[in-house]
């Protein structure tokens, strides 16, 4: 089981003519996981991000100013940021990450430019058409993101997004957790059935060796378990 590594992610989003659109950018093939994933700008937090302040949302903040100015050439401001989610990897991974996801809106001309070393490419899309080519298999996207694309699809326009999300009075922190039953691997969600159950589940040390099994020999997994 992995320590826990704090990132921050920030989901740029603009309107258009096919209204709300999101940027989602592909991670390099060689990337040491989830090579050629579509993901949202960020990265880890760096100790240089603390700034010498330990509370709030201070070094999430600096971390994802920092990746977005890195991985895309866009620069924004703390104030543009809206604080909305908190995703926690399951316990058992080797790699874990505590990711607090931004949005930010952008003029409609605001275009990335990805250094083709950690990024190699960018794609302004509306959630629901990011969300359709994952169901086919076109775009590798993981589990946290696509549920954070059905959050977006819900919206119109960038507006009312921003008043959702500022309309929150706290962010609960969303922790899912992993399950193998009938032959295949399963991420479930707080509310879903099974979820409680799973807590057993995931002490089993041959856990992760009964996953590896099942992805290796074309199960039904979510993407981040699928070979490379």
């Amino acid at each position: 089981m992995g320590s826990l590594r704090e990132a921050s992610s920030v989901c740029l989003v603009r309107d258009t003519g096919r209204g709300l659109e999101v940027l989602m950018v592909q991670r390099t093939l060689s990337a040491r996981f989830m090579g050629g994933a579509w993901v949202f700008p960020g990265g880890a937090v760096d100790d240089e991000d603390d700034r010498g302040r330990a509370t709030g949302l201070d070094r999430w903040h600096t971390a994802a100013l920092r990746e977005l100015v890195e991985e895309t050439g866009i620069r924004l401001f703390e104030n543009d940021l809206a604080y909305f989610a908190n995703w926690i990897t399951p316990t058992p991974l080797p790699i874990r990450f505590d990711t607090r996801f931004f949005a930010a809106v952008v003029a409609a001309d605001t275009n990335p430019v990805v250094d083709g070393d950690e990024l190699v490419d960018a794609r302004w899309m509306p959630a629901a058409d990011v969300l359709a080519e994952a169901h086919i298999g076109a775009m590798l996207v993981a589990f946290p993101t696509r549920k954070i694309l059905e959050y977006f699809r819900g919206f119109g326009t960038t507006d009312g997004l921003l008043a959702h999300v500022e309309a929150q009075s706290s962010v609960t922190p969303i922790h899912p957790r992993l399950a193998v039953r009938d032959g295949a691997i399963e991420i479930l969600m707080p509310d879903e059935p099974g979820f409680e159950e799973a807590a057993a589940g995931e002490q089993d040390p041959e856990l992760m060796a009964k996953m590896m099994q099942i992805a290796k020999a074309g199960g039904d997994v979510p993407p981040e378990f699928r070979p490379t």
